[in-house]
């Protein structure tokens, strides 16, 4: 794939942090419900949901890339070549624009640079945030983006992926989690989440249904020993 560029956006973690509450207060979409809706309203699941609307993939040139302070960041390690792989054929399949954000980490004893879950060491795992040709990470409570992260996280599951965490709250909507660290040390059998409490029953629906296709699978919530993240 070559070198990858460095990207520049409007949001960085720190502002992403410090305004999460914000974020998500503003962007919950709110609807009658009904057949085919997905529920974006974290645990409570009490009738909110927002149906895809918009196209299945979008309109700018594929590309993944590192955030242009990845360096500074606690995970600023290079992911896996083969999880970089992943990205990069779902990013063709849905046409976005893919910044890894967060990326690998010291192994667990090894160094101090590392936080959260251990599906991060050693590069195995990667938090996103997808474009479509402009400065707004797309949101799944985005009627119009919905379809279009719906495809990213299909093709990554098809290419690959492993895990993947995304949605009802999680990392405000806009980010997302994937990783190839399934069976490695002190990661758990958990394969999809979501929510502010970062587990099985958080995920929304969509999810469920792309992780769990093509294999049966029991629910779980043991993502790891220290959490999805």
């Amino acid at each position: 794939m070559g070198p990858l560029k460095n990207a520049d956006r409007i949001v960085t973690p720190d502002t992403f942090l410090k305004n999460r509450t914000g974020l998500q207060n503003s962007v919950v979409v709110n609807s009658s419900g009904g057949r085919g809706g997905y529920n974006v309203d974290g645990e409570n699941r009490i009738g909110r949901s927002v149906v895809p609307t918009g196209p299945a993939t979008g309109s700018t040139t594929p590309n993944v890339s590192y955030v242009s302070y990845f360096k500074s960041q606690t995970r600023n390690k290079p992911i896996q070549d083969r999880l970089l792989k992943i990205l990069d054929i779902a990013s063709r399949v849905a046409k976005v624009e893919v910044e890894i954000y967060s990326g690998g980490q010291d192994v667990e004893g090894q160094g101090t640079r590392r936080t959260g879950s251990r599906r991060h060491d050693a590069g195995y795992a990667a938090d996103v945030w997808l474009y479509n040709g402009d400065k707004r990470p797309l949101n799944c409570t985005n009627s119009d983006d919905l379809g279009i992260m719906i495809t990213f996280c299909r093709a990554a599951k098809n290419a690959g992926a492993t895990a993947i965490g995304v949605g009802n709250g999680y990392m405000g909507n806009v980010g997302i989690h994937l990783d190839i660290a399934k069976g490695r040390p002190g990661v758990g059998n958990g394969y999809t989440w979501g929510g502010r409490s970062m587990n099985y029953a958080g995920a929304p629906q969509w999810i469920r249904d792309i992780m769990e296709s093509n294999e049966s699978r029991a629910p779980t919530n043991d993502i790891d020993q220290t959490g999805p993240q």
